[in-house]
């Protein structure tokens, strides 16, 4: 038996994805740590506000690059990786450009969301450290720098809880976004001097317009199917926010919002961290049979660790939250009891997202992401214009996406062609029901 754990824990495979989450683990948890202070520090109408904020900065920021930075990843030729960087560059200013004016815009025009819209020159700055963040992300990921990674995820974390602590003296700015922002600032320059070399290499590599419109031509499928993909999937959860807001007052925004960093802690842990690495693998799996043992290794172990956040909620995690976060906080525990269910089918299917890159067959990815889109969001707003109520609007919107995140898992399932005794799939399915319905019997007590 020891031998036998001894051997996973060996596991390539494994291990970087313990680094990876390990570090995302502590770079969320250092934020959480001092959240009951943040909590009793800052009101609800600024977590409101950072609710706003982050939602939009996630939209924009999965646009950011139009895919082209998994390219970094996958490409097997060497001297596309500086060509594909400054393409990267080249496309990420223009986005920024681009939203930059559109913002300004809506401002000029009076449109209510711009207006009213929180810290528009941090937002704007935060998106530019963040092209820099990812590209030195991918480029970690194609030279197996885990260790790096890990550092710079903990000094994120840490950076992140220490200047919202040190920024709320500052009335001027909401404190919140600010040391987000500074926190970004500290990742990126951790990622330059931790791949400095790399980088003066990378520079010294000449990259013309034309070397740079053939990468473009070459690789666009991403842009075509992967990036919307990735922009739906990132704006769904951050568009539901945004619909609350309308229907909604900023106070329950700031509970919704506050809870919904909590419920995205596992995603980020599990599913991101484990995908950057089954992406790496399946890059270079030479058969089909090997694509399907990693993928099926992959499943196995997520669908473990994706029990765990509905298995908290449920055992009475939801009173925990509402304990720690504070009394003004009663609604992000009730929040968090609607919201739980939805964390076992995006787990089980973002870590497995990468496969329609390497298979060439992001149109089929696109294809549920619109689903999610308009069953999802368009069951929330059809709520919210019944005037349901929020729990009621919310539990629509986590019923039908969760649904159809469970196809998109089994259409991964059948593209890796992985094998499943029956045995391990009743064992499975069982463990997932018997959740829901302890879960739904907590839910129709808090409705009725």
């Amino acid at each position: 038996m020891k031998e036998k754990y001894g051997n996973i824990l060996k596991n390539p495979l494994v291990r970087n994805t313990m680094k990876l989450s390990l570090s995302n683990t502590v770079m969320f948890l250092l934020p959480i740590i001092v959240t009951p202070i943040l909590s009793r520090l800052y009101s609800q109408e600024n977590y409101g506000d950072w609710g706003i904020f982050s939602s939009a900065y996630m939209i924009v920021n999965a646009l950011l690059f139009f895919s082209y930075e998994n390219t970094i990843v996958k490409t097997k030729d060497e001297t596309e990786v500086p060509v594909l960087c400054r393409a990267c560059l080249v496309v990420a200013f223009s986005v920024i450009v681009l939203t930059a004016v559109v913002f300004l815009g809506g401002k000029a025009l009076s449109i209510g969301f711009f207006t009213g819209f929180p810290e528009l020159g941090l937002f704007i700055l935060l998106l530019a450290i963040s092209a820099l963040t990812q590209l030195f992300y991918n480029l970690c990921n194609r030279y197996e720098k885990y260790t790096l990674m890990s550092v710079t995820n903990v000094i994120q974390g840490a950076g992140q809880a220490f200047f919202r602590l040190l920024f709320y003296a500052v009335k001027s700015v909401n404190g919140l976004i600010l040391g987000n922002v500074v926190a970004q600032f500290m990742a990126a320059a951790s990622y330059l001097v931790g791949l400095r070399c790399k980088t003066k290499e990378l520079l010294r590599t000449k990259a013309t317009g034309a070397q740079i419109k053939s990468v473009l031509r070459k690789y666009k499928n991403f842009p075509l199917y992967d990036a919307p993909g990735m922009i739906l999937e990132v704006s769904i959860g951050n568009l539901a926010l945004i619909i609350l807001s309308l229907f909604f007052s900023k106070s329950d925004i700031g509970c919704y919002s506050i809870i919904y960093q909590f419920m995205i802690l596992p995603i980020s842990l599990i599913g991101s961290a484990m995908a950057k690495v089954y992406y790496k693998d399946i890059s270079v799996a030479e058969t089909q049979e090997d694509m399907g043992r990693v993928t099926k290794k992959v499943t196995k172990l997520t669908f473990v660790l994706a029990l765990l956040p509905i298995a908290f909620v449920m055992c009475g995690g939801d009173l925990f939250i509402t304990w720690y976060l504070g009394e003004k906080w009663a609604m992000s525990g009730n929040f968090a009891l609607c919201l739980s269910a939805i964390s076992v089918p995006i787990i089980l299917s973002e870590s497995l997202l990468p496969i329609y890159r390497v298979i060439d067959k992001q149109n089929i990815r696109l294809k549920y992401d619109i689903l999610c889109a308009i069953f999802g969001l368009g069951g929330m707003f059809a709520a919210c214009l019944a005037h349901t109520g929020i729990y009621v609007a919310l539990l629509t919107y986590v019923v039908l996406y969760s649904i159809m995140r469970y196809l998109l898992f089994l259409s991964i399932q059948r593209e890796a062609k992985t094998e499943w005794a029956p045995k391990e799939m009743f064992l499975g399915i069982s463990a997932v029901l018997l959740c829901y319905l302890i879960l739904a019997v907590r839910i129709y007590i808090l409705l009725f």
